[in-house]
């Protein structure tokens, strides 16, 4: 099969597990034998902001131009599978390719389609003010790309300019159930939409629990790394335990700072792959305190393969994430500090969630039914583009 791959990697200033998956899926399908272009842009290599404040990226030129001139070589793909195209590679690449009879896939790997800054994340909780207007009006109020009104305007004129070009995608892939449902609450056929969940290599049999909390993961406001340390310093599980912190970001010295003043509280700061592993073998469990919805993040996955079971804080999408390997938290300190303490007070019961987690990985998550449900959604955007012909 001839594919050709379309993204706009983030910057590499936020280490990003979507800029990971794409990378992977090259990699496994050049693996297995299927010819592959790549149409990628990345971030690092524009002044985003005077990208924007020109108003620039709503039509793109460039990688337009470079797929019209892969096309005159006689080279022709069989699907073509799109990610991230914000801000470089913009939708124009999906009406290109759909004009010219190419069935279009997209992987969502976020809310990008109904909000301006992809989390429906705004003053500490989740929004959803944008999803049932014509005209995201209070994105550009409140300024939500980037925290500037100018700056989301061009942002708001994609989303505008871009629904009827969604209506030109073949299949989608969406990482959960609940981000399929609003696909499909959104006009997408059911049929059209294929779950497929982050997918790692297999880490080998799961070892027996450790004994303390693990996060991994940007410390940033809306993954909540501050309401798990105010939980983590309620709980009675802290006087016995350790919190371990792995990740970087805006808050990290925030967090170092408290870290540093607390004796059961270990940072690690941002860490390598071996050193997660690692890690994850010497945990109870993983907690994520994420405060919006999230997809369905790699340390998530990584979790399940180790057989460790996942606290997240409950809402809609991470609730069904967790379902039957895991708990779900009120989003609060008292709420999650309760939480914590009912994973240490069953053991039993914390092995039962692990083994599920690690059923749930065999059955959803190893590379090889991460590859068929690929294919599939190959299959069904070609289909389905023959029968539109």
């Amino acid at each position: 099969m001839k594919v050709l791959v379309a993204h706009n990697f983030y910057s590499s200033a936020a280490p990003s597990g979507e800029n990971t998956a794409v990378v992977r899926d090259v990699e496994v399908l050049r693996g297995a034998g299927h010819d592959v272009r790549e149409l990628f842009r990345r971030s690092d290599d524009i002044n985003l902001d005077a990208l924007v404040r020109a108003g620039g990226g709503i039509r793109a030129v460039e990688p337009v131009r470079r797929l019209r001139e892969l096309l005159r070589t006689g080279w022709r793909p069989d699907i073509v599978h799109v990610h991230n195209l914000f801000p470089l590679l913009t939708s124009s690449v999906v009406r290109l390719a759909a004009d010219d009879g190419l069935p279009v896939v997209q992987t969502l790997h976020n809310y990008r389609r109904t909000c301006a800054a992809g989390t429906h994340f705004r003053d500490a909780r989740v929004c959803e003010d944008c999803t049932a207007t014509r005209v995201p009006w209070p994105a550009v109020i409140h300024g939500c790309y980037r925290g500037s009104r100018t700056q989301t305007i061009p942002v708001a004129v994609n989303q505008v300019l871009d629904k009827r070009v969604w209506d030109q995608l073949d299949a989608h892939i969406a990482l959960t159930d609940y981000m399929r449902s609003r696909l499909v609450n959104d006009g997408v056929p059911a049929a059209a939409v294929v779950v497929r969940p982050t997918s790692i290599q297999d880490p080998g049999p799961p070892s027996s629990p450790g004994p303390n909390l693990l996060f991994v993961g940007r410390l940033t406001e809306e993954k909540g790394p501050m309401l798990l340390l105010e939980a983590w310093n309620r709980s009675t599980a802290s006087a016995s335990r350790k919190l371990e912190i792995i990740g970087d970001g805006p808050q990290a010295a925030e967090v170092a700072a408290k870290a540093a003043a607390s004796t059961n509280v270990l940072f690690a700061g941002r860490q390598g792959p071996a050193a997660v592993e690692s890690a994850m073998r010497r945990a109870a469990t993983l907690v994520l305190p994420s405060l919006w919805y999230e997809g369905f993040p790699t340390v998530v996955t990584e979790a399940f393969a180790h057989g460790r079971a996942v606290l997240t804080c409950d809402n809609a999408n991470l609730r069904t994430v967790v379902s039957g390997a895991g708990w779900s938290a009120e989003p609060t300190p008292g709420g999650l500090a309760t939480a914590i303490d009912d994973v240490f007070s069953d053991d039993d019961r914390l092995a039962c969630y692990g083994h599920h987690a690690r059923a749930r990985y065999e059955s959803e998550m190893t590379p090889a039914e991460s590859y068929r449900r690929l294919l599939a959604a190959y299959e069904l955007a070609i289909g389905r583009r023959q029968q539109a012909s």
